[in-house]
């Protein structure tokens, strides 16, 4: 299961200055402590964040656009610990550009970003990462995904499970390789590399941690491009269930590893089981969002495709 930064209404944007405010920034200051690096480059510019956000809620980015460029010809080169938030004002303005379907300017910026973390925090400071990912995803959304591998490649050509895999951005990065290894349709060599991402996930986080839940998740849809749709359907299983144990039954989250344990029995033409599990989630649905929620429909049409086709 491979994801992309979304490329409508501005969530692009919204999604790279989550990561650099929100809970994820905590993890990379966490991380960079840790490491030893400088504490500055792990944090955002609290003054650029604040004339950011309203902006942001508003979709007006123009004035983003302006602003960030105001931003970068103050913060200047090369980069110090004092211009820290230089290469957060790169991404985000490369974000704006996606979203106005700019992709080459906004392609030079985030290569720009990586660029610079490399060279002052290094190839495997979180930031770093997380800078590879942006770029990657923004590579993939426009199908140069064997750009987006030869980058990948030459990162992890460096990196090893046993030094790096503590760190979530480099388990991160490693599932987002694994997709995009799958879109190119080398199958084989992603399956190997989803088996890693999850091995990883387990032994640092836990089987109860939506990192765990993901990469089980990103394993199982390559299982199944494999031909292997038994243990696809018996990963989502595990994932259904660890799910209604830690966040309950009614849980979006959970309702939505039902749908999609659904549609892998349903593609494996196992209709009774599909039909099981789409009445199960029904049920759910019909208590949670109501019997005329449009995926309550849904899932009413679906299960009576799946009662159908279970009798022929």
């Amino acid at each position: 299961m491979r994801e992309h930064i979304p490329d409508s209404q501005g969530h692009d944007v919204m999604g790279i200055f989550d990561w650099f405010k929100g809970k994820k920034t905590g993890q990379v200051a966490a991380e960079g402590a840790s490491a030893g690096s400088p504490s500055a480059f792990a944090l955002d510019d609290a003054a650029l964040v604040k004339q950011v956000e309203p902006l942001l809620a508003q979709r007006r980015f123009a004035e983003i656009e302006a602003l960030l460029r105001r931003a970068l010809a103050l913060e200047g080169r090369p980069l110090e610990p004092r211009h820290a938030s230089y290469p957060v004002s790169l991404n985000l303005l490369a974000a704006v550009m996606t979203s106005q379907n700019r992709s080459g300017e906004a392609e030079a910026l985030l290569r720009e970003a990586l660029a610079l973390h490399e060279n002052v925090l290094g190839p495997d400071h979180p930031q770093t990462e997380a800078s590879l990912g942006v770029l990657v995803n923004v590579l993939g959304k426009h199908h140069k995904d064997a750009e987006a591998e030869a980058i990948l490649s030459r990162a992890f050509s460096k990196k090893d499970d046993v030094r790096d895999g503590g760190r979530p951005s480099y388990r991160s990065l490693l599932g987002l390789f694994g997709g995009v290894l799958g879109a190119s349709g080398k199958v084989d060599e992603a399956v190997a590399i989803h088996r890693r991402a999850l091995v990883l996930e387990e032994r640092a986080v836990g089987p109860n941690h939506p990192a765990f839940w993901s990469a089980a998740g990103g394993l199982a849809s390559v299982l199944q491009k494999q031909g292997n749709p038994g243990e696809a359907a018996a990963l989502l299983r595990r994932v259904a269930a660890l799910k209604e144990a830690t966040l309950g039954e009614g849980h979006p989250d959970h309702l939505k590893s039902l749908f999609l344990l659904e549609y892998m029995l349903a593609v494996q033409e196992k209709h009774e089981e599909a039909e099981a599990c789409a009445r199960r989630l029904l049920d759910l649905q019909e208590k949670t969002l109501g019997e005329r929620h449009p995926d309550t429909l849904g899932t009413r049409n679906r299960l009576s495709h799946h009662a159908l086709n279970g009798r022929k």
